[in-house]
């Protein structure tokens, strides 16, 4: 049988059934973004694995990576290496696998291609990842729209808290920081591990909202204004968020920042004494006509 020829229509439909696709799938990871985020979908590449390479119960240690655009130049000669090495990755069975390593690329890997893990990665790609991994996670915790996905974000903010304590631990022979450290590890997993199931109770989240501020909350300070306001303008939906702070919103709860404050009032309050003091002082001298005190006094 003869091959049918392409016609004009046929490559302005594929054409067109391209274009939907695109769309459908920048639509699908924008409530993940911040405003003004480009999604380009051919930069997007799926990393994919025979069937039965990674069984369903042995979880592998990436669900995505970004490759910078400069990844693998020199800083010093300016020079691009022409081979880029594969990324390697484990799983909990032991086995190795290795994923191809294009610039400008963000990669989703295997059953991890979904909208939360893509736009992981594109923040990284167009650097609205506010300064790294740990805001990116944040991030993912904030615009997490269903169980799932909060589960997830926050299981991924528990592992860096662990594999930082346990640095602290390996670091020290002192008894009593051993112990410190020890049970930090304990308040910690208490706090986070209910949130990844679905059973959380209100007293769960308490618990989990006051072990986030107190781990993360300068980060959170600094991003809760900016994702705040980009949820507003393009009314992100954010249940799982919003069932933790409600329709307000996270509010700065930096303990240091506080302290500050705190600190720097006194301080003023203190200044403010000496400078009344010093101009009644200077009044009773002779200037009984006119009043040195600023407004406020």
């Amino acid at each position: 049988m003869a091959k049918k020829k392409t016609t004009t229509s046929d490559l302005i439909s594929q054409q067109m059934n391209k274009q939907m696709g695109n769309i459908e799938f920048q639509m699908a990871i924008k409530p993940y973004m911040m405003d003004g985020a480009k999604i380009d979908p051919s930069i997007a590449r799926y990393r994919g694995l025979p069937e039965g390479a990674v069984p369903d119960d042995t979880k592998l240690s990436v669900g995505g990576y970004s490759v910078p655009k400069d990844y693998g130049t020199s800083d010093l000669s300016g020079i691009r290496a022409k081979k880029l090495k594969p990324y390697k990755y484990k799983s909990a069975d032991g086995k190795t696998y290795s994923f191809p390593v294009e610039r400008g690329t963000v990669n989703a890997v295997n059953k991890n291609a979904t909208a939360d893990v893509w736009a992981h990665e594109y923040r990284h790609q167009e650097d609205s990842d506010h300064g790294g991994e740990t805001n990116n996670r944040l991030m993912d915790l904030m615009a997490a729209t269903n169980q799932s996905e909060f589960g997830k974000a926050v299981d991924m903010i528990l592992n860096e808290r662990e594999y930082r304590i346990q640095g602290l631990l390996l670091n020290t022979t002192d008894p009593e920081k051993q112990i410190k450290y020890t049970k930090e590890m304990e308040k910690v997993r208490a706090a986070y591990r209910p949130l990844t199931k679905r059973s959380a109770s209100k007293e769960d989240q308490e618990k989990f909202k006051e072990q986030l501020a107190d781990d993360f909350g300068f980060k959170l300070d600094s991003l809760a204004g900016k994702w705040t306001d980009r949820k507003q303008k393009a009314k992100i939906n954010a249940p799982y968020w919003n069932l933790m702070y409600g329709d307000k919103g996270y509010e700065p709860r930096n303990k240091k920042a506080k302290k500050s404050a705190k600190r720097m009032e006194k301080i003023t309050a203190k200044q403010q004494k000496k400078m009344k003091k010093s101009l009644l002082d200077a009044q009773k001298k002779g200037r009984k006509r006119v009043s040195l005190l600023p407004d406020g006094f």
